[in-house]
C-alpha cells in the first residue's frame, strides 16, 4: 500500500512539473526540461541610453553553424495603463553561422522602456523560436 502510494505521488507531482513548465525529475539525477532546442543556445536581449537615445540590441547564439538566424529587436514604450506599445524595430538576417546581432538606435521622450526580441533558428526543415525582453528601463 505505501509503495503504491508512492508511486503515484510520484506520478501526480511530475505531472504538476509538468504542466507548469517546470523541469520534471525523470530518473535518478536526471532533469527533462520541457523547453529544448537542437540548435538555439542563447538567446538575449539588452537596452542602454545615453540622454535621450536609446538603444537596443538582441543576439542570438546557436551551437553549430545553421543555414539561417534571424533576430528581430522591438523597442517597446510602457503605456499610462501598464501595457506595452512598440515604437521601432529593427531585423537582422545571417546565413551559415552561429551568431546574430540585431541593434538599433533611437531618440525618445522620457518614460519606461524595454528591449522584446524574437530569435528564430532555420536548419533545414527545423525552424526554433524564442523570445526575450530586458528589465525595463527609465528615461528622463
Amino acid at each position: 500500500m505505501v509503495k503504491k502510494f508512492k508511486y503515484l505521488t510520484m506520478v501526480l507531482v511530475g505531472l504538476m512539473f509538468l504542466l507548469l513548465g517546470q523541469p520534471v525529475i525523470a530518473a535518478e539525477k536526471e532533469i527533462v526540461t520541457p523547453q529544448s532546442y537542437d540548435y538555439m543556445a542563447n538567446s538575449t536581449s539588452d537596452i542602454d541610453s545615453y540622454d535621450s537615445n536609446v538603444t537596443v540590441t538582441g543576439i542570438t547564439q546557436t551551437s553549430s553553424a545553421v543555414d539561417k538566424i534571424v533576430t528581430t529587436v522591438y523597442l517597446e514604450k510602457e503605456t499610462s495603463s501598464g501595457g506595452w506599445t512598440t515604437v521601432d524595430s529593427w531585423t537582422k538576417t545571417v546565413y551559415n553561422t552561429s551568431y546574430c546581432k540585431a541593434s538599433g538606435t533611437k531618440s525618445v521622450s522620457s518614460g519606461y522602456y524595454r528591449a522584446r526580441c524574437s530569435h528564430k533558428v532555420y536548419e533545414g526543415n527545423l525552424v526554433e523560436t524564442n523570445y526575450s525582453q530586458s528589465t525595463k528601463y527609465k528615461v528622463n
